[in-house]
């Protein structure tokens, strides 16, 4: 049976009719995506979080999640998250507002890979080894006992197959298994596949990816493996027995907000050390009992900042949200830096649109703040200066 897609936007909840084995798969792997409350026999409501894409249920049918904010402004906030410099202000490259959220990524992705290859794919010198007919590089004695017509060799091969470039055709090996693209994509993304011919296919994997190491000579190629890995990890999904199953693209709002202040800031505030908070920048020792909890950003002696992608900063009693101020006020005690600031999306009504609150609380400044994702890009640029002006 063919059914319609649900679509519904990010925090928002929609009533829909669903079958058994659809909730308990909701329920079993997409439980902090969304919310699922049964409202009568067969029918329930679903509601939407922080997180935006698609997931495909076993009866086939597709639950889209689009994000409050539009396609062009997420690419906006993708030219900093992933120093997508080229795809900053006007030049989107096909990318439009008919685009699902996949095809906004794979298109990010397929657009950096252009600039990566008219600029030269990185060479390097490899290992080899095989069983030849002339001598070539080294003659290993234990492998060349055994009476053979070939020798033994083990040389250092020129090659394309490197491990950037190994993932980055793995990637594509695994975007042209997604039945959801596009024609358009998959031709493009198949087009590039084949360019990459000679190098060696690998499988997609964590460790794979954590085993790169950057340092001059591949540091271009940081930006698109962190998106290699970012689709990666967005469009998989492991039962108990670590099969991989593929179930749709989910991608964390949150993550992608956090990650665009925090390299925004780092543009505007050059001369700062800004960084976002590592295990060893802790200001309290983390034991079995003391919990891992740590600021978004910090600015060197001058601010902790932490990024809440709410959908307002406000309790439905028009309040600030208590847990968040408690959390960053400890912060604040823990590294004795005296200015805190919340920063949030700034929320669509017109009553509490323009949020930008400071407080003296203890000789402690407290800032609430708001970035306004749903104007546009300007309005964005504009409100990043003054973050900005508020930190140093």
């Amino acid at each position: 049976m063919n059914y319609e897609p649900i679509i519904l936007k990010e925090f928002e909840s929609i009533s829909v009719n669903l079958d058994g084995d659809d909730v308990v798969f909701l329920n079993k792997f997409h439980d902090k995506h969304l919310n699922i409350k049964q409202i009568s026999n067969g029918e329930f409501e679903i509601k939407a979080k922080s997180y935006v894409g698609l997931i495909e249920l076993p009866s086939k049918r597709k639950i889209i999640i689009n994000p409050k904010i539009a396609i062009s402004n997420l690419l906006y906030l993708f030219a900093f998250t992933y120093d997508l410099v080229k795809f900053k202000g006007q030049n989107k490259n096909n990318i439009t507002e008919n685009n699902s959220l996949i095809d906004f990524y794979i298109l990010v992705f397929l657009n950096w890979l252009e600039i990566l290859r008219k600029k030269g794919l990185g060479k390097r010198y490899e290992t080899e080894a095989d069983r030849l007919s002339a001598v070539k590089g080294k003659i290993p004695i234990s492998e060349n006992l055994e009476k053979s017509n070939k020798i033994y060799c083990e040389y250092d091969e020129l090659t394309f197959s490197t491990p950037e470039n190994k993932i980055i055709k793995a990637t594509l090996g695994h975007i042209l298994k997604q039945k959801m693209l596009s024609s358009e994509i998959q031709q493009r993304a198949g087009y590039f596949y084949r360019l990459l011919a000679e190098i060696a296919n690998v499988q997609l994997s964590t460790s794979l990816f954590n085993s790169i190491v950057y340092n001059k000579l591949n540091n271009q190629y940081k930006p698109i493996i962190d998106l290699c890995k970012l689709i990666y990890e967005n469009s998989k999904l492991t039962d108990e027995a670590g099969n991989n199953i593929f179930s749709g693209f989910i991608a964390d709002m949150n993550k992608i907000f956090e990650k665009f202040i925090l390299k925004a800031l780092q543009i505007e505030l050059k001369s700062d050390v800004v960084k976002d908070s590592y295990k060893k920048d802790w200001a309290i020792p983390v034991d079995d009992y003391l919990p891992q909890i740590h600021p978004d950003i910090l600015v060197k002696d001058k601010a902790v900042i932490d990024a809440k992608y709410y959908k307002t900063p406000l309790t439905t009693y028009g309040k600030f949200i208590t847990e968040h101020i408690y959390q960053i006020m400890f912060y604040l005690q823990a590294y004795q830096i005296n200015k805190g600031i919340l920063v949030y999306p700034q929320p669509e009504d017109e009553k509490n649109e323009d949020i930008d609150m400071c407080y003296d609380v203890n000789n402690q400044k407290l800032r609430f703040f708001c970035i306004p994702l749903h104007k546009e890009p300007s309005d964005i640029e504009k409100s990043i200066k003054t973050l900005s002006s508020y930190v140093v």
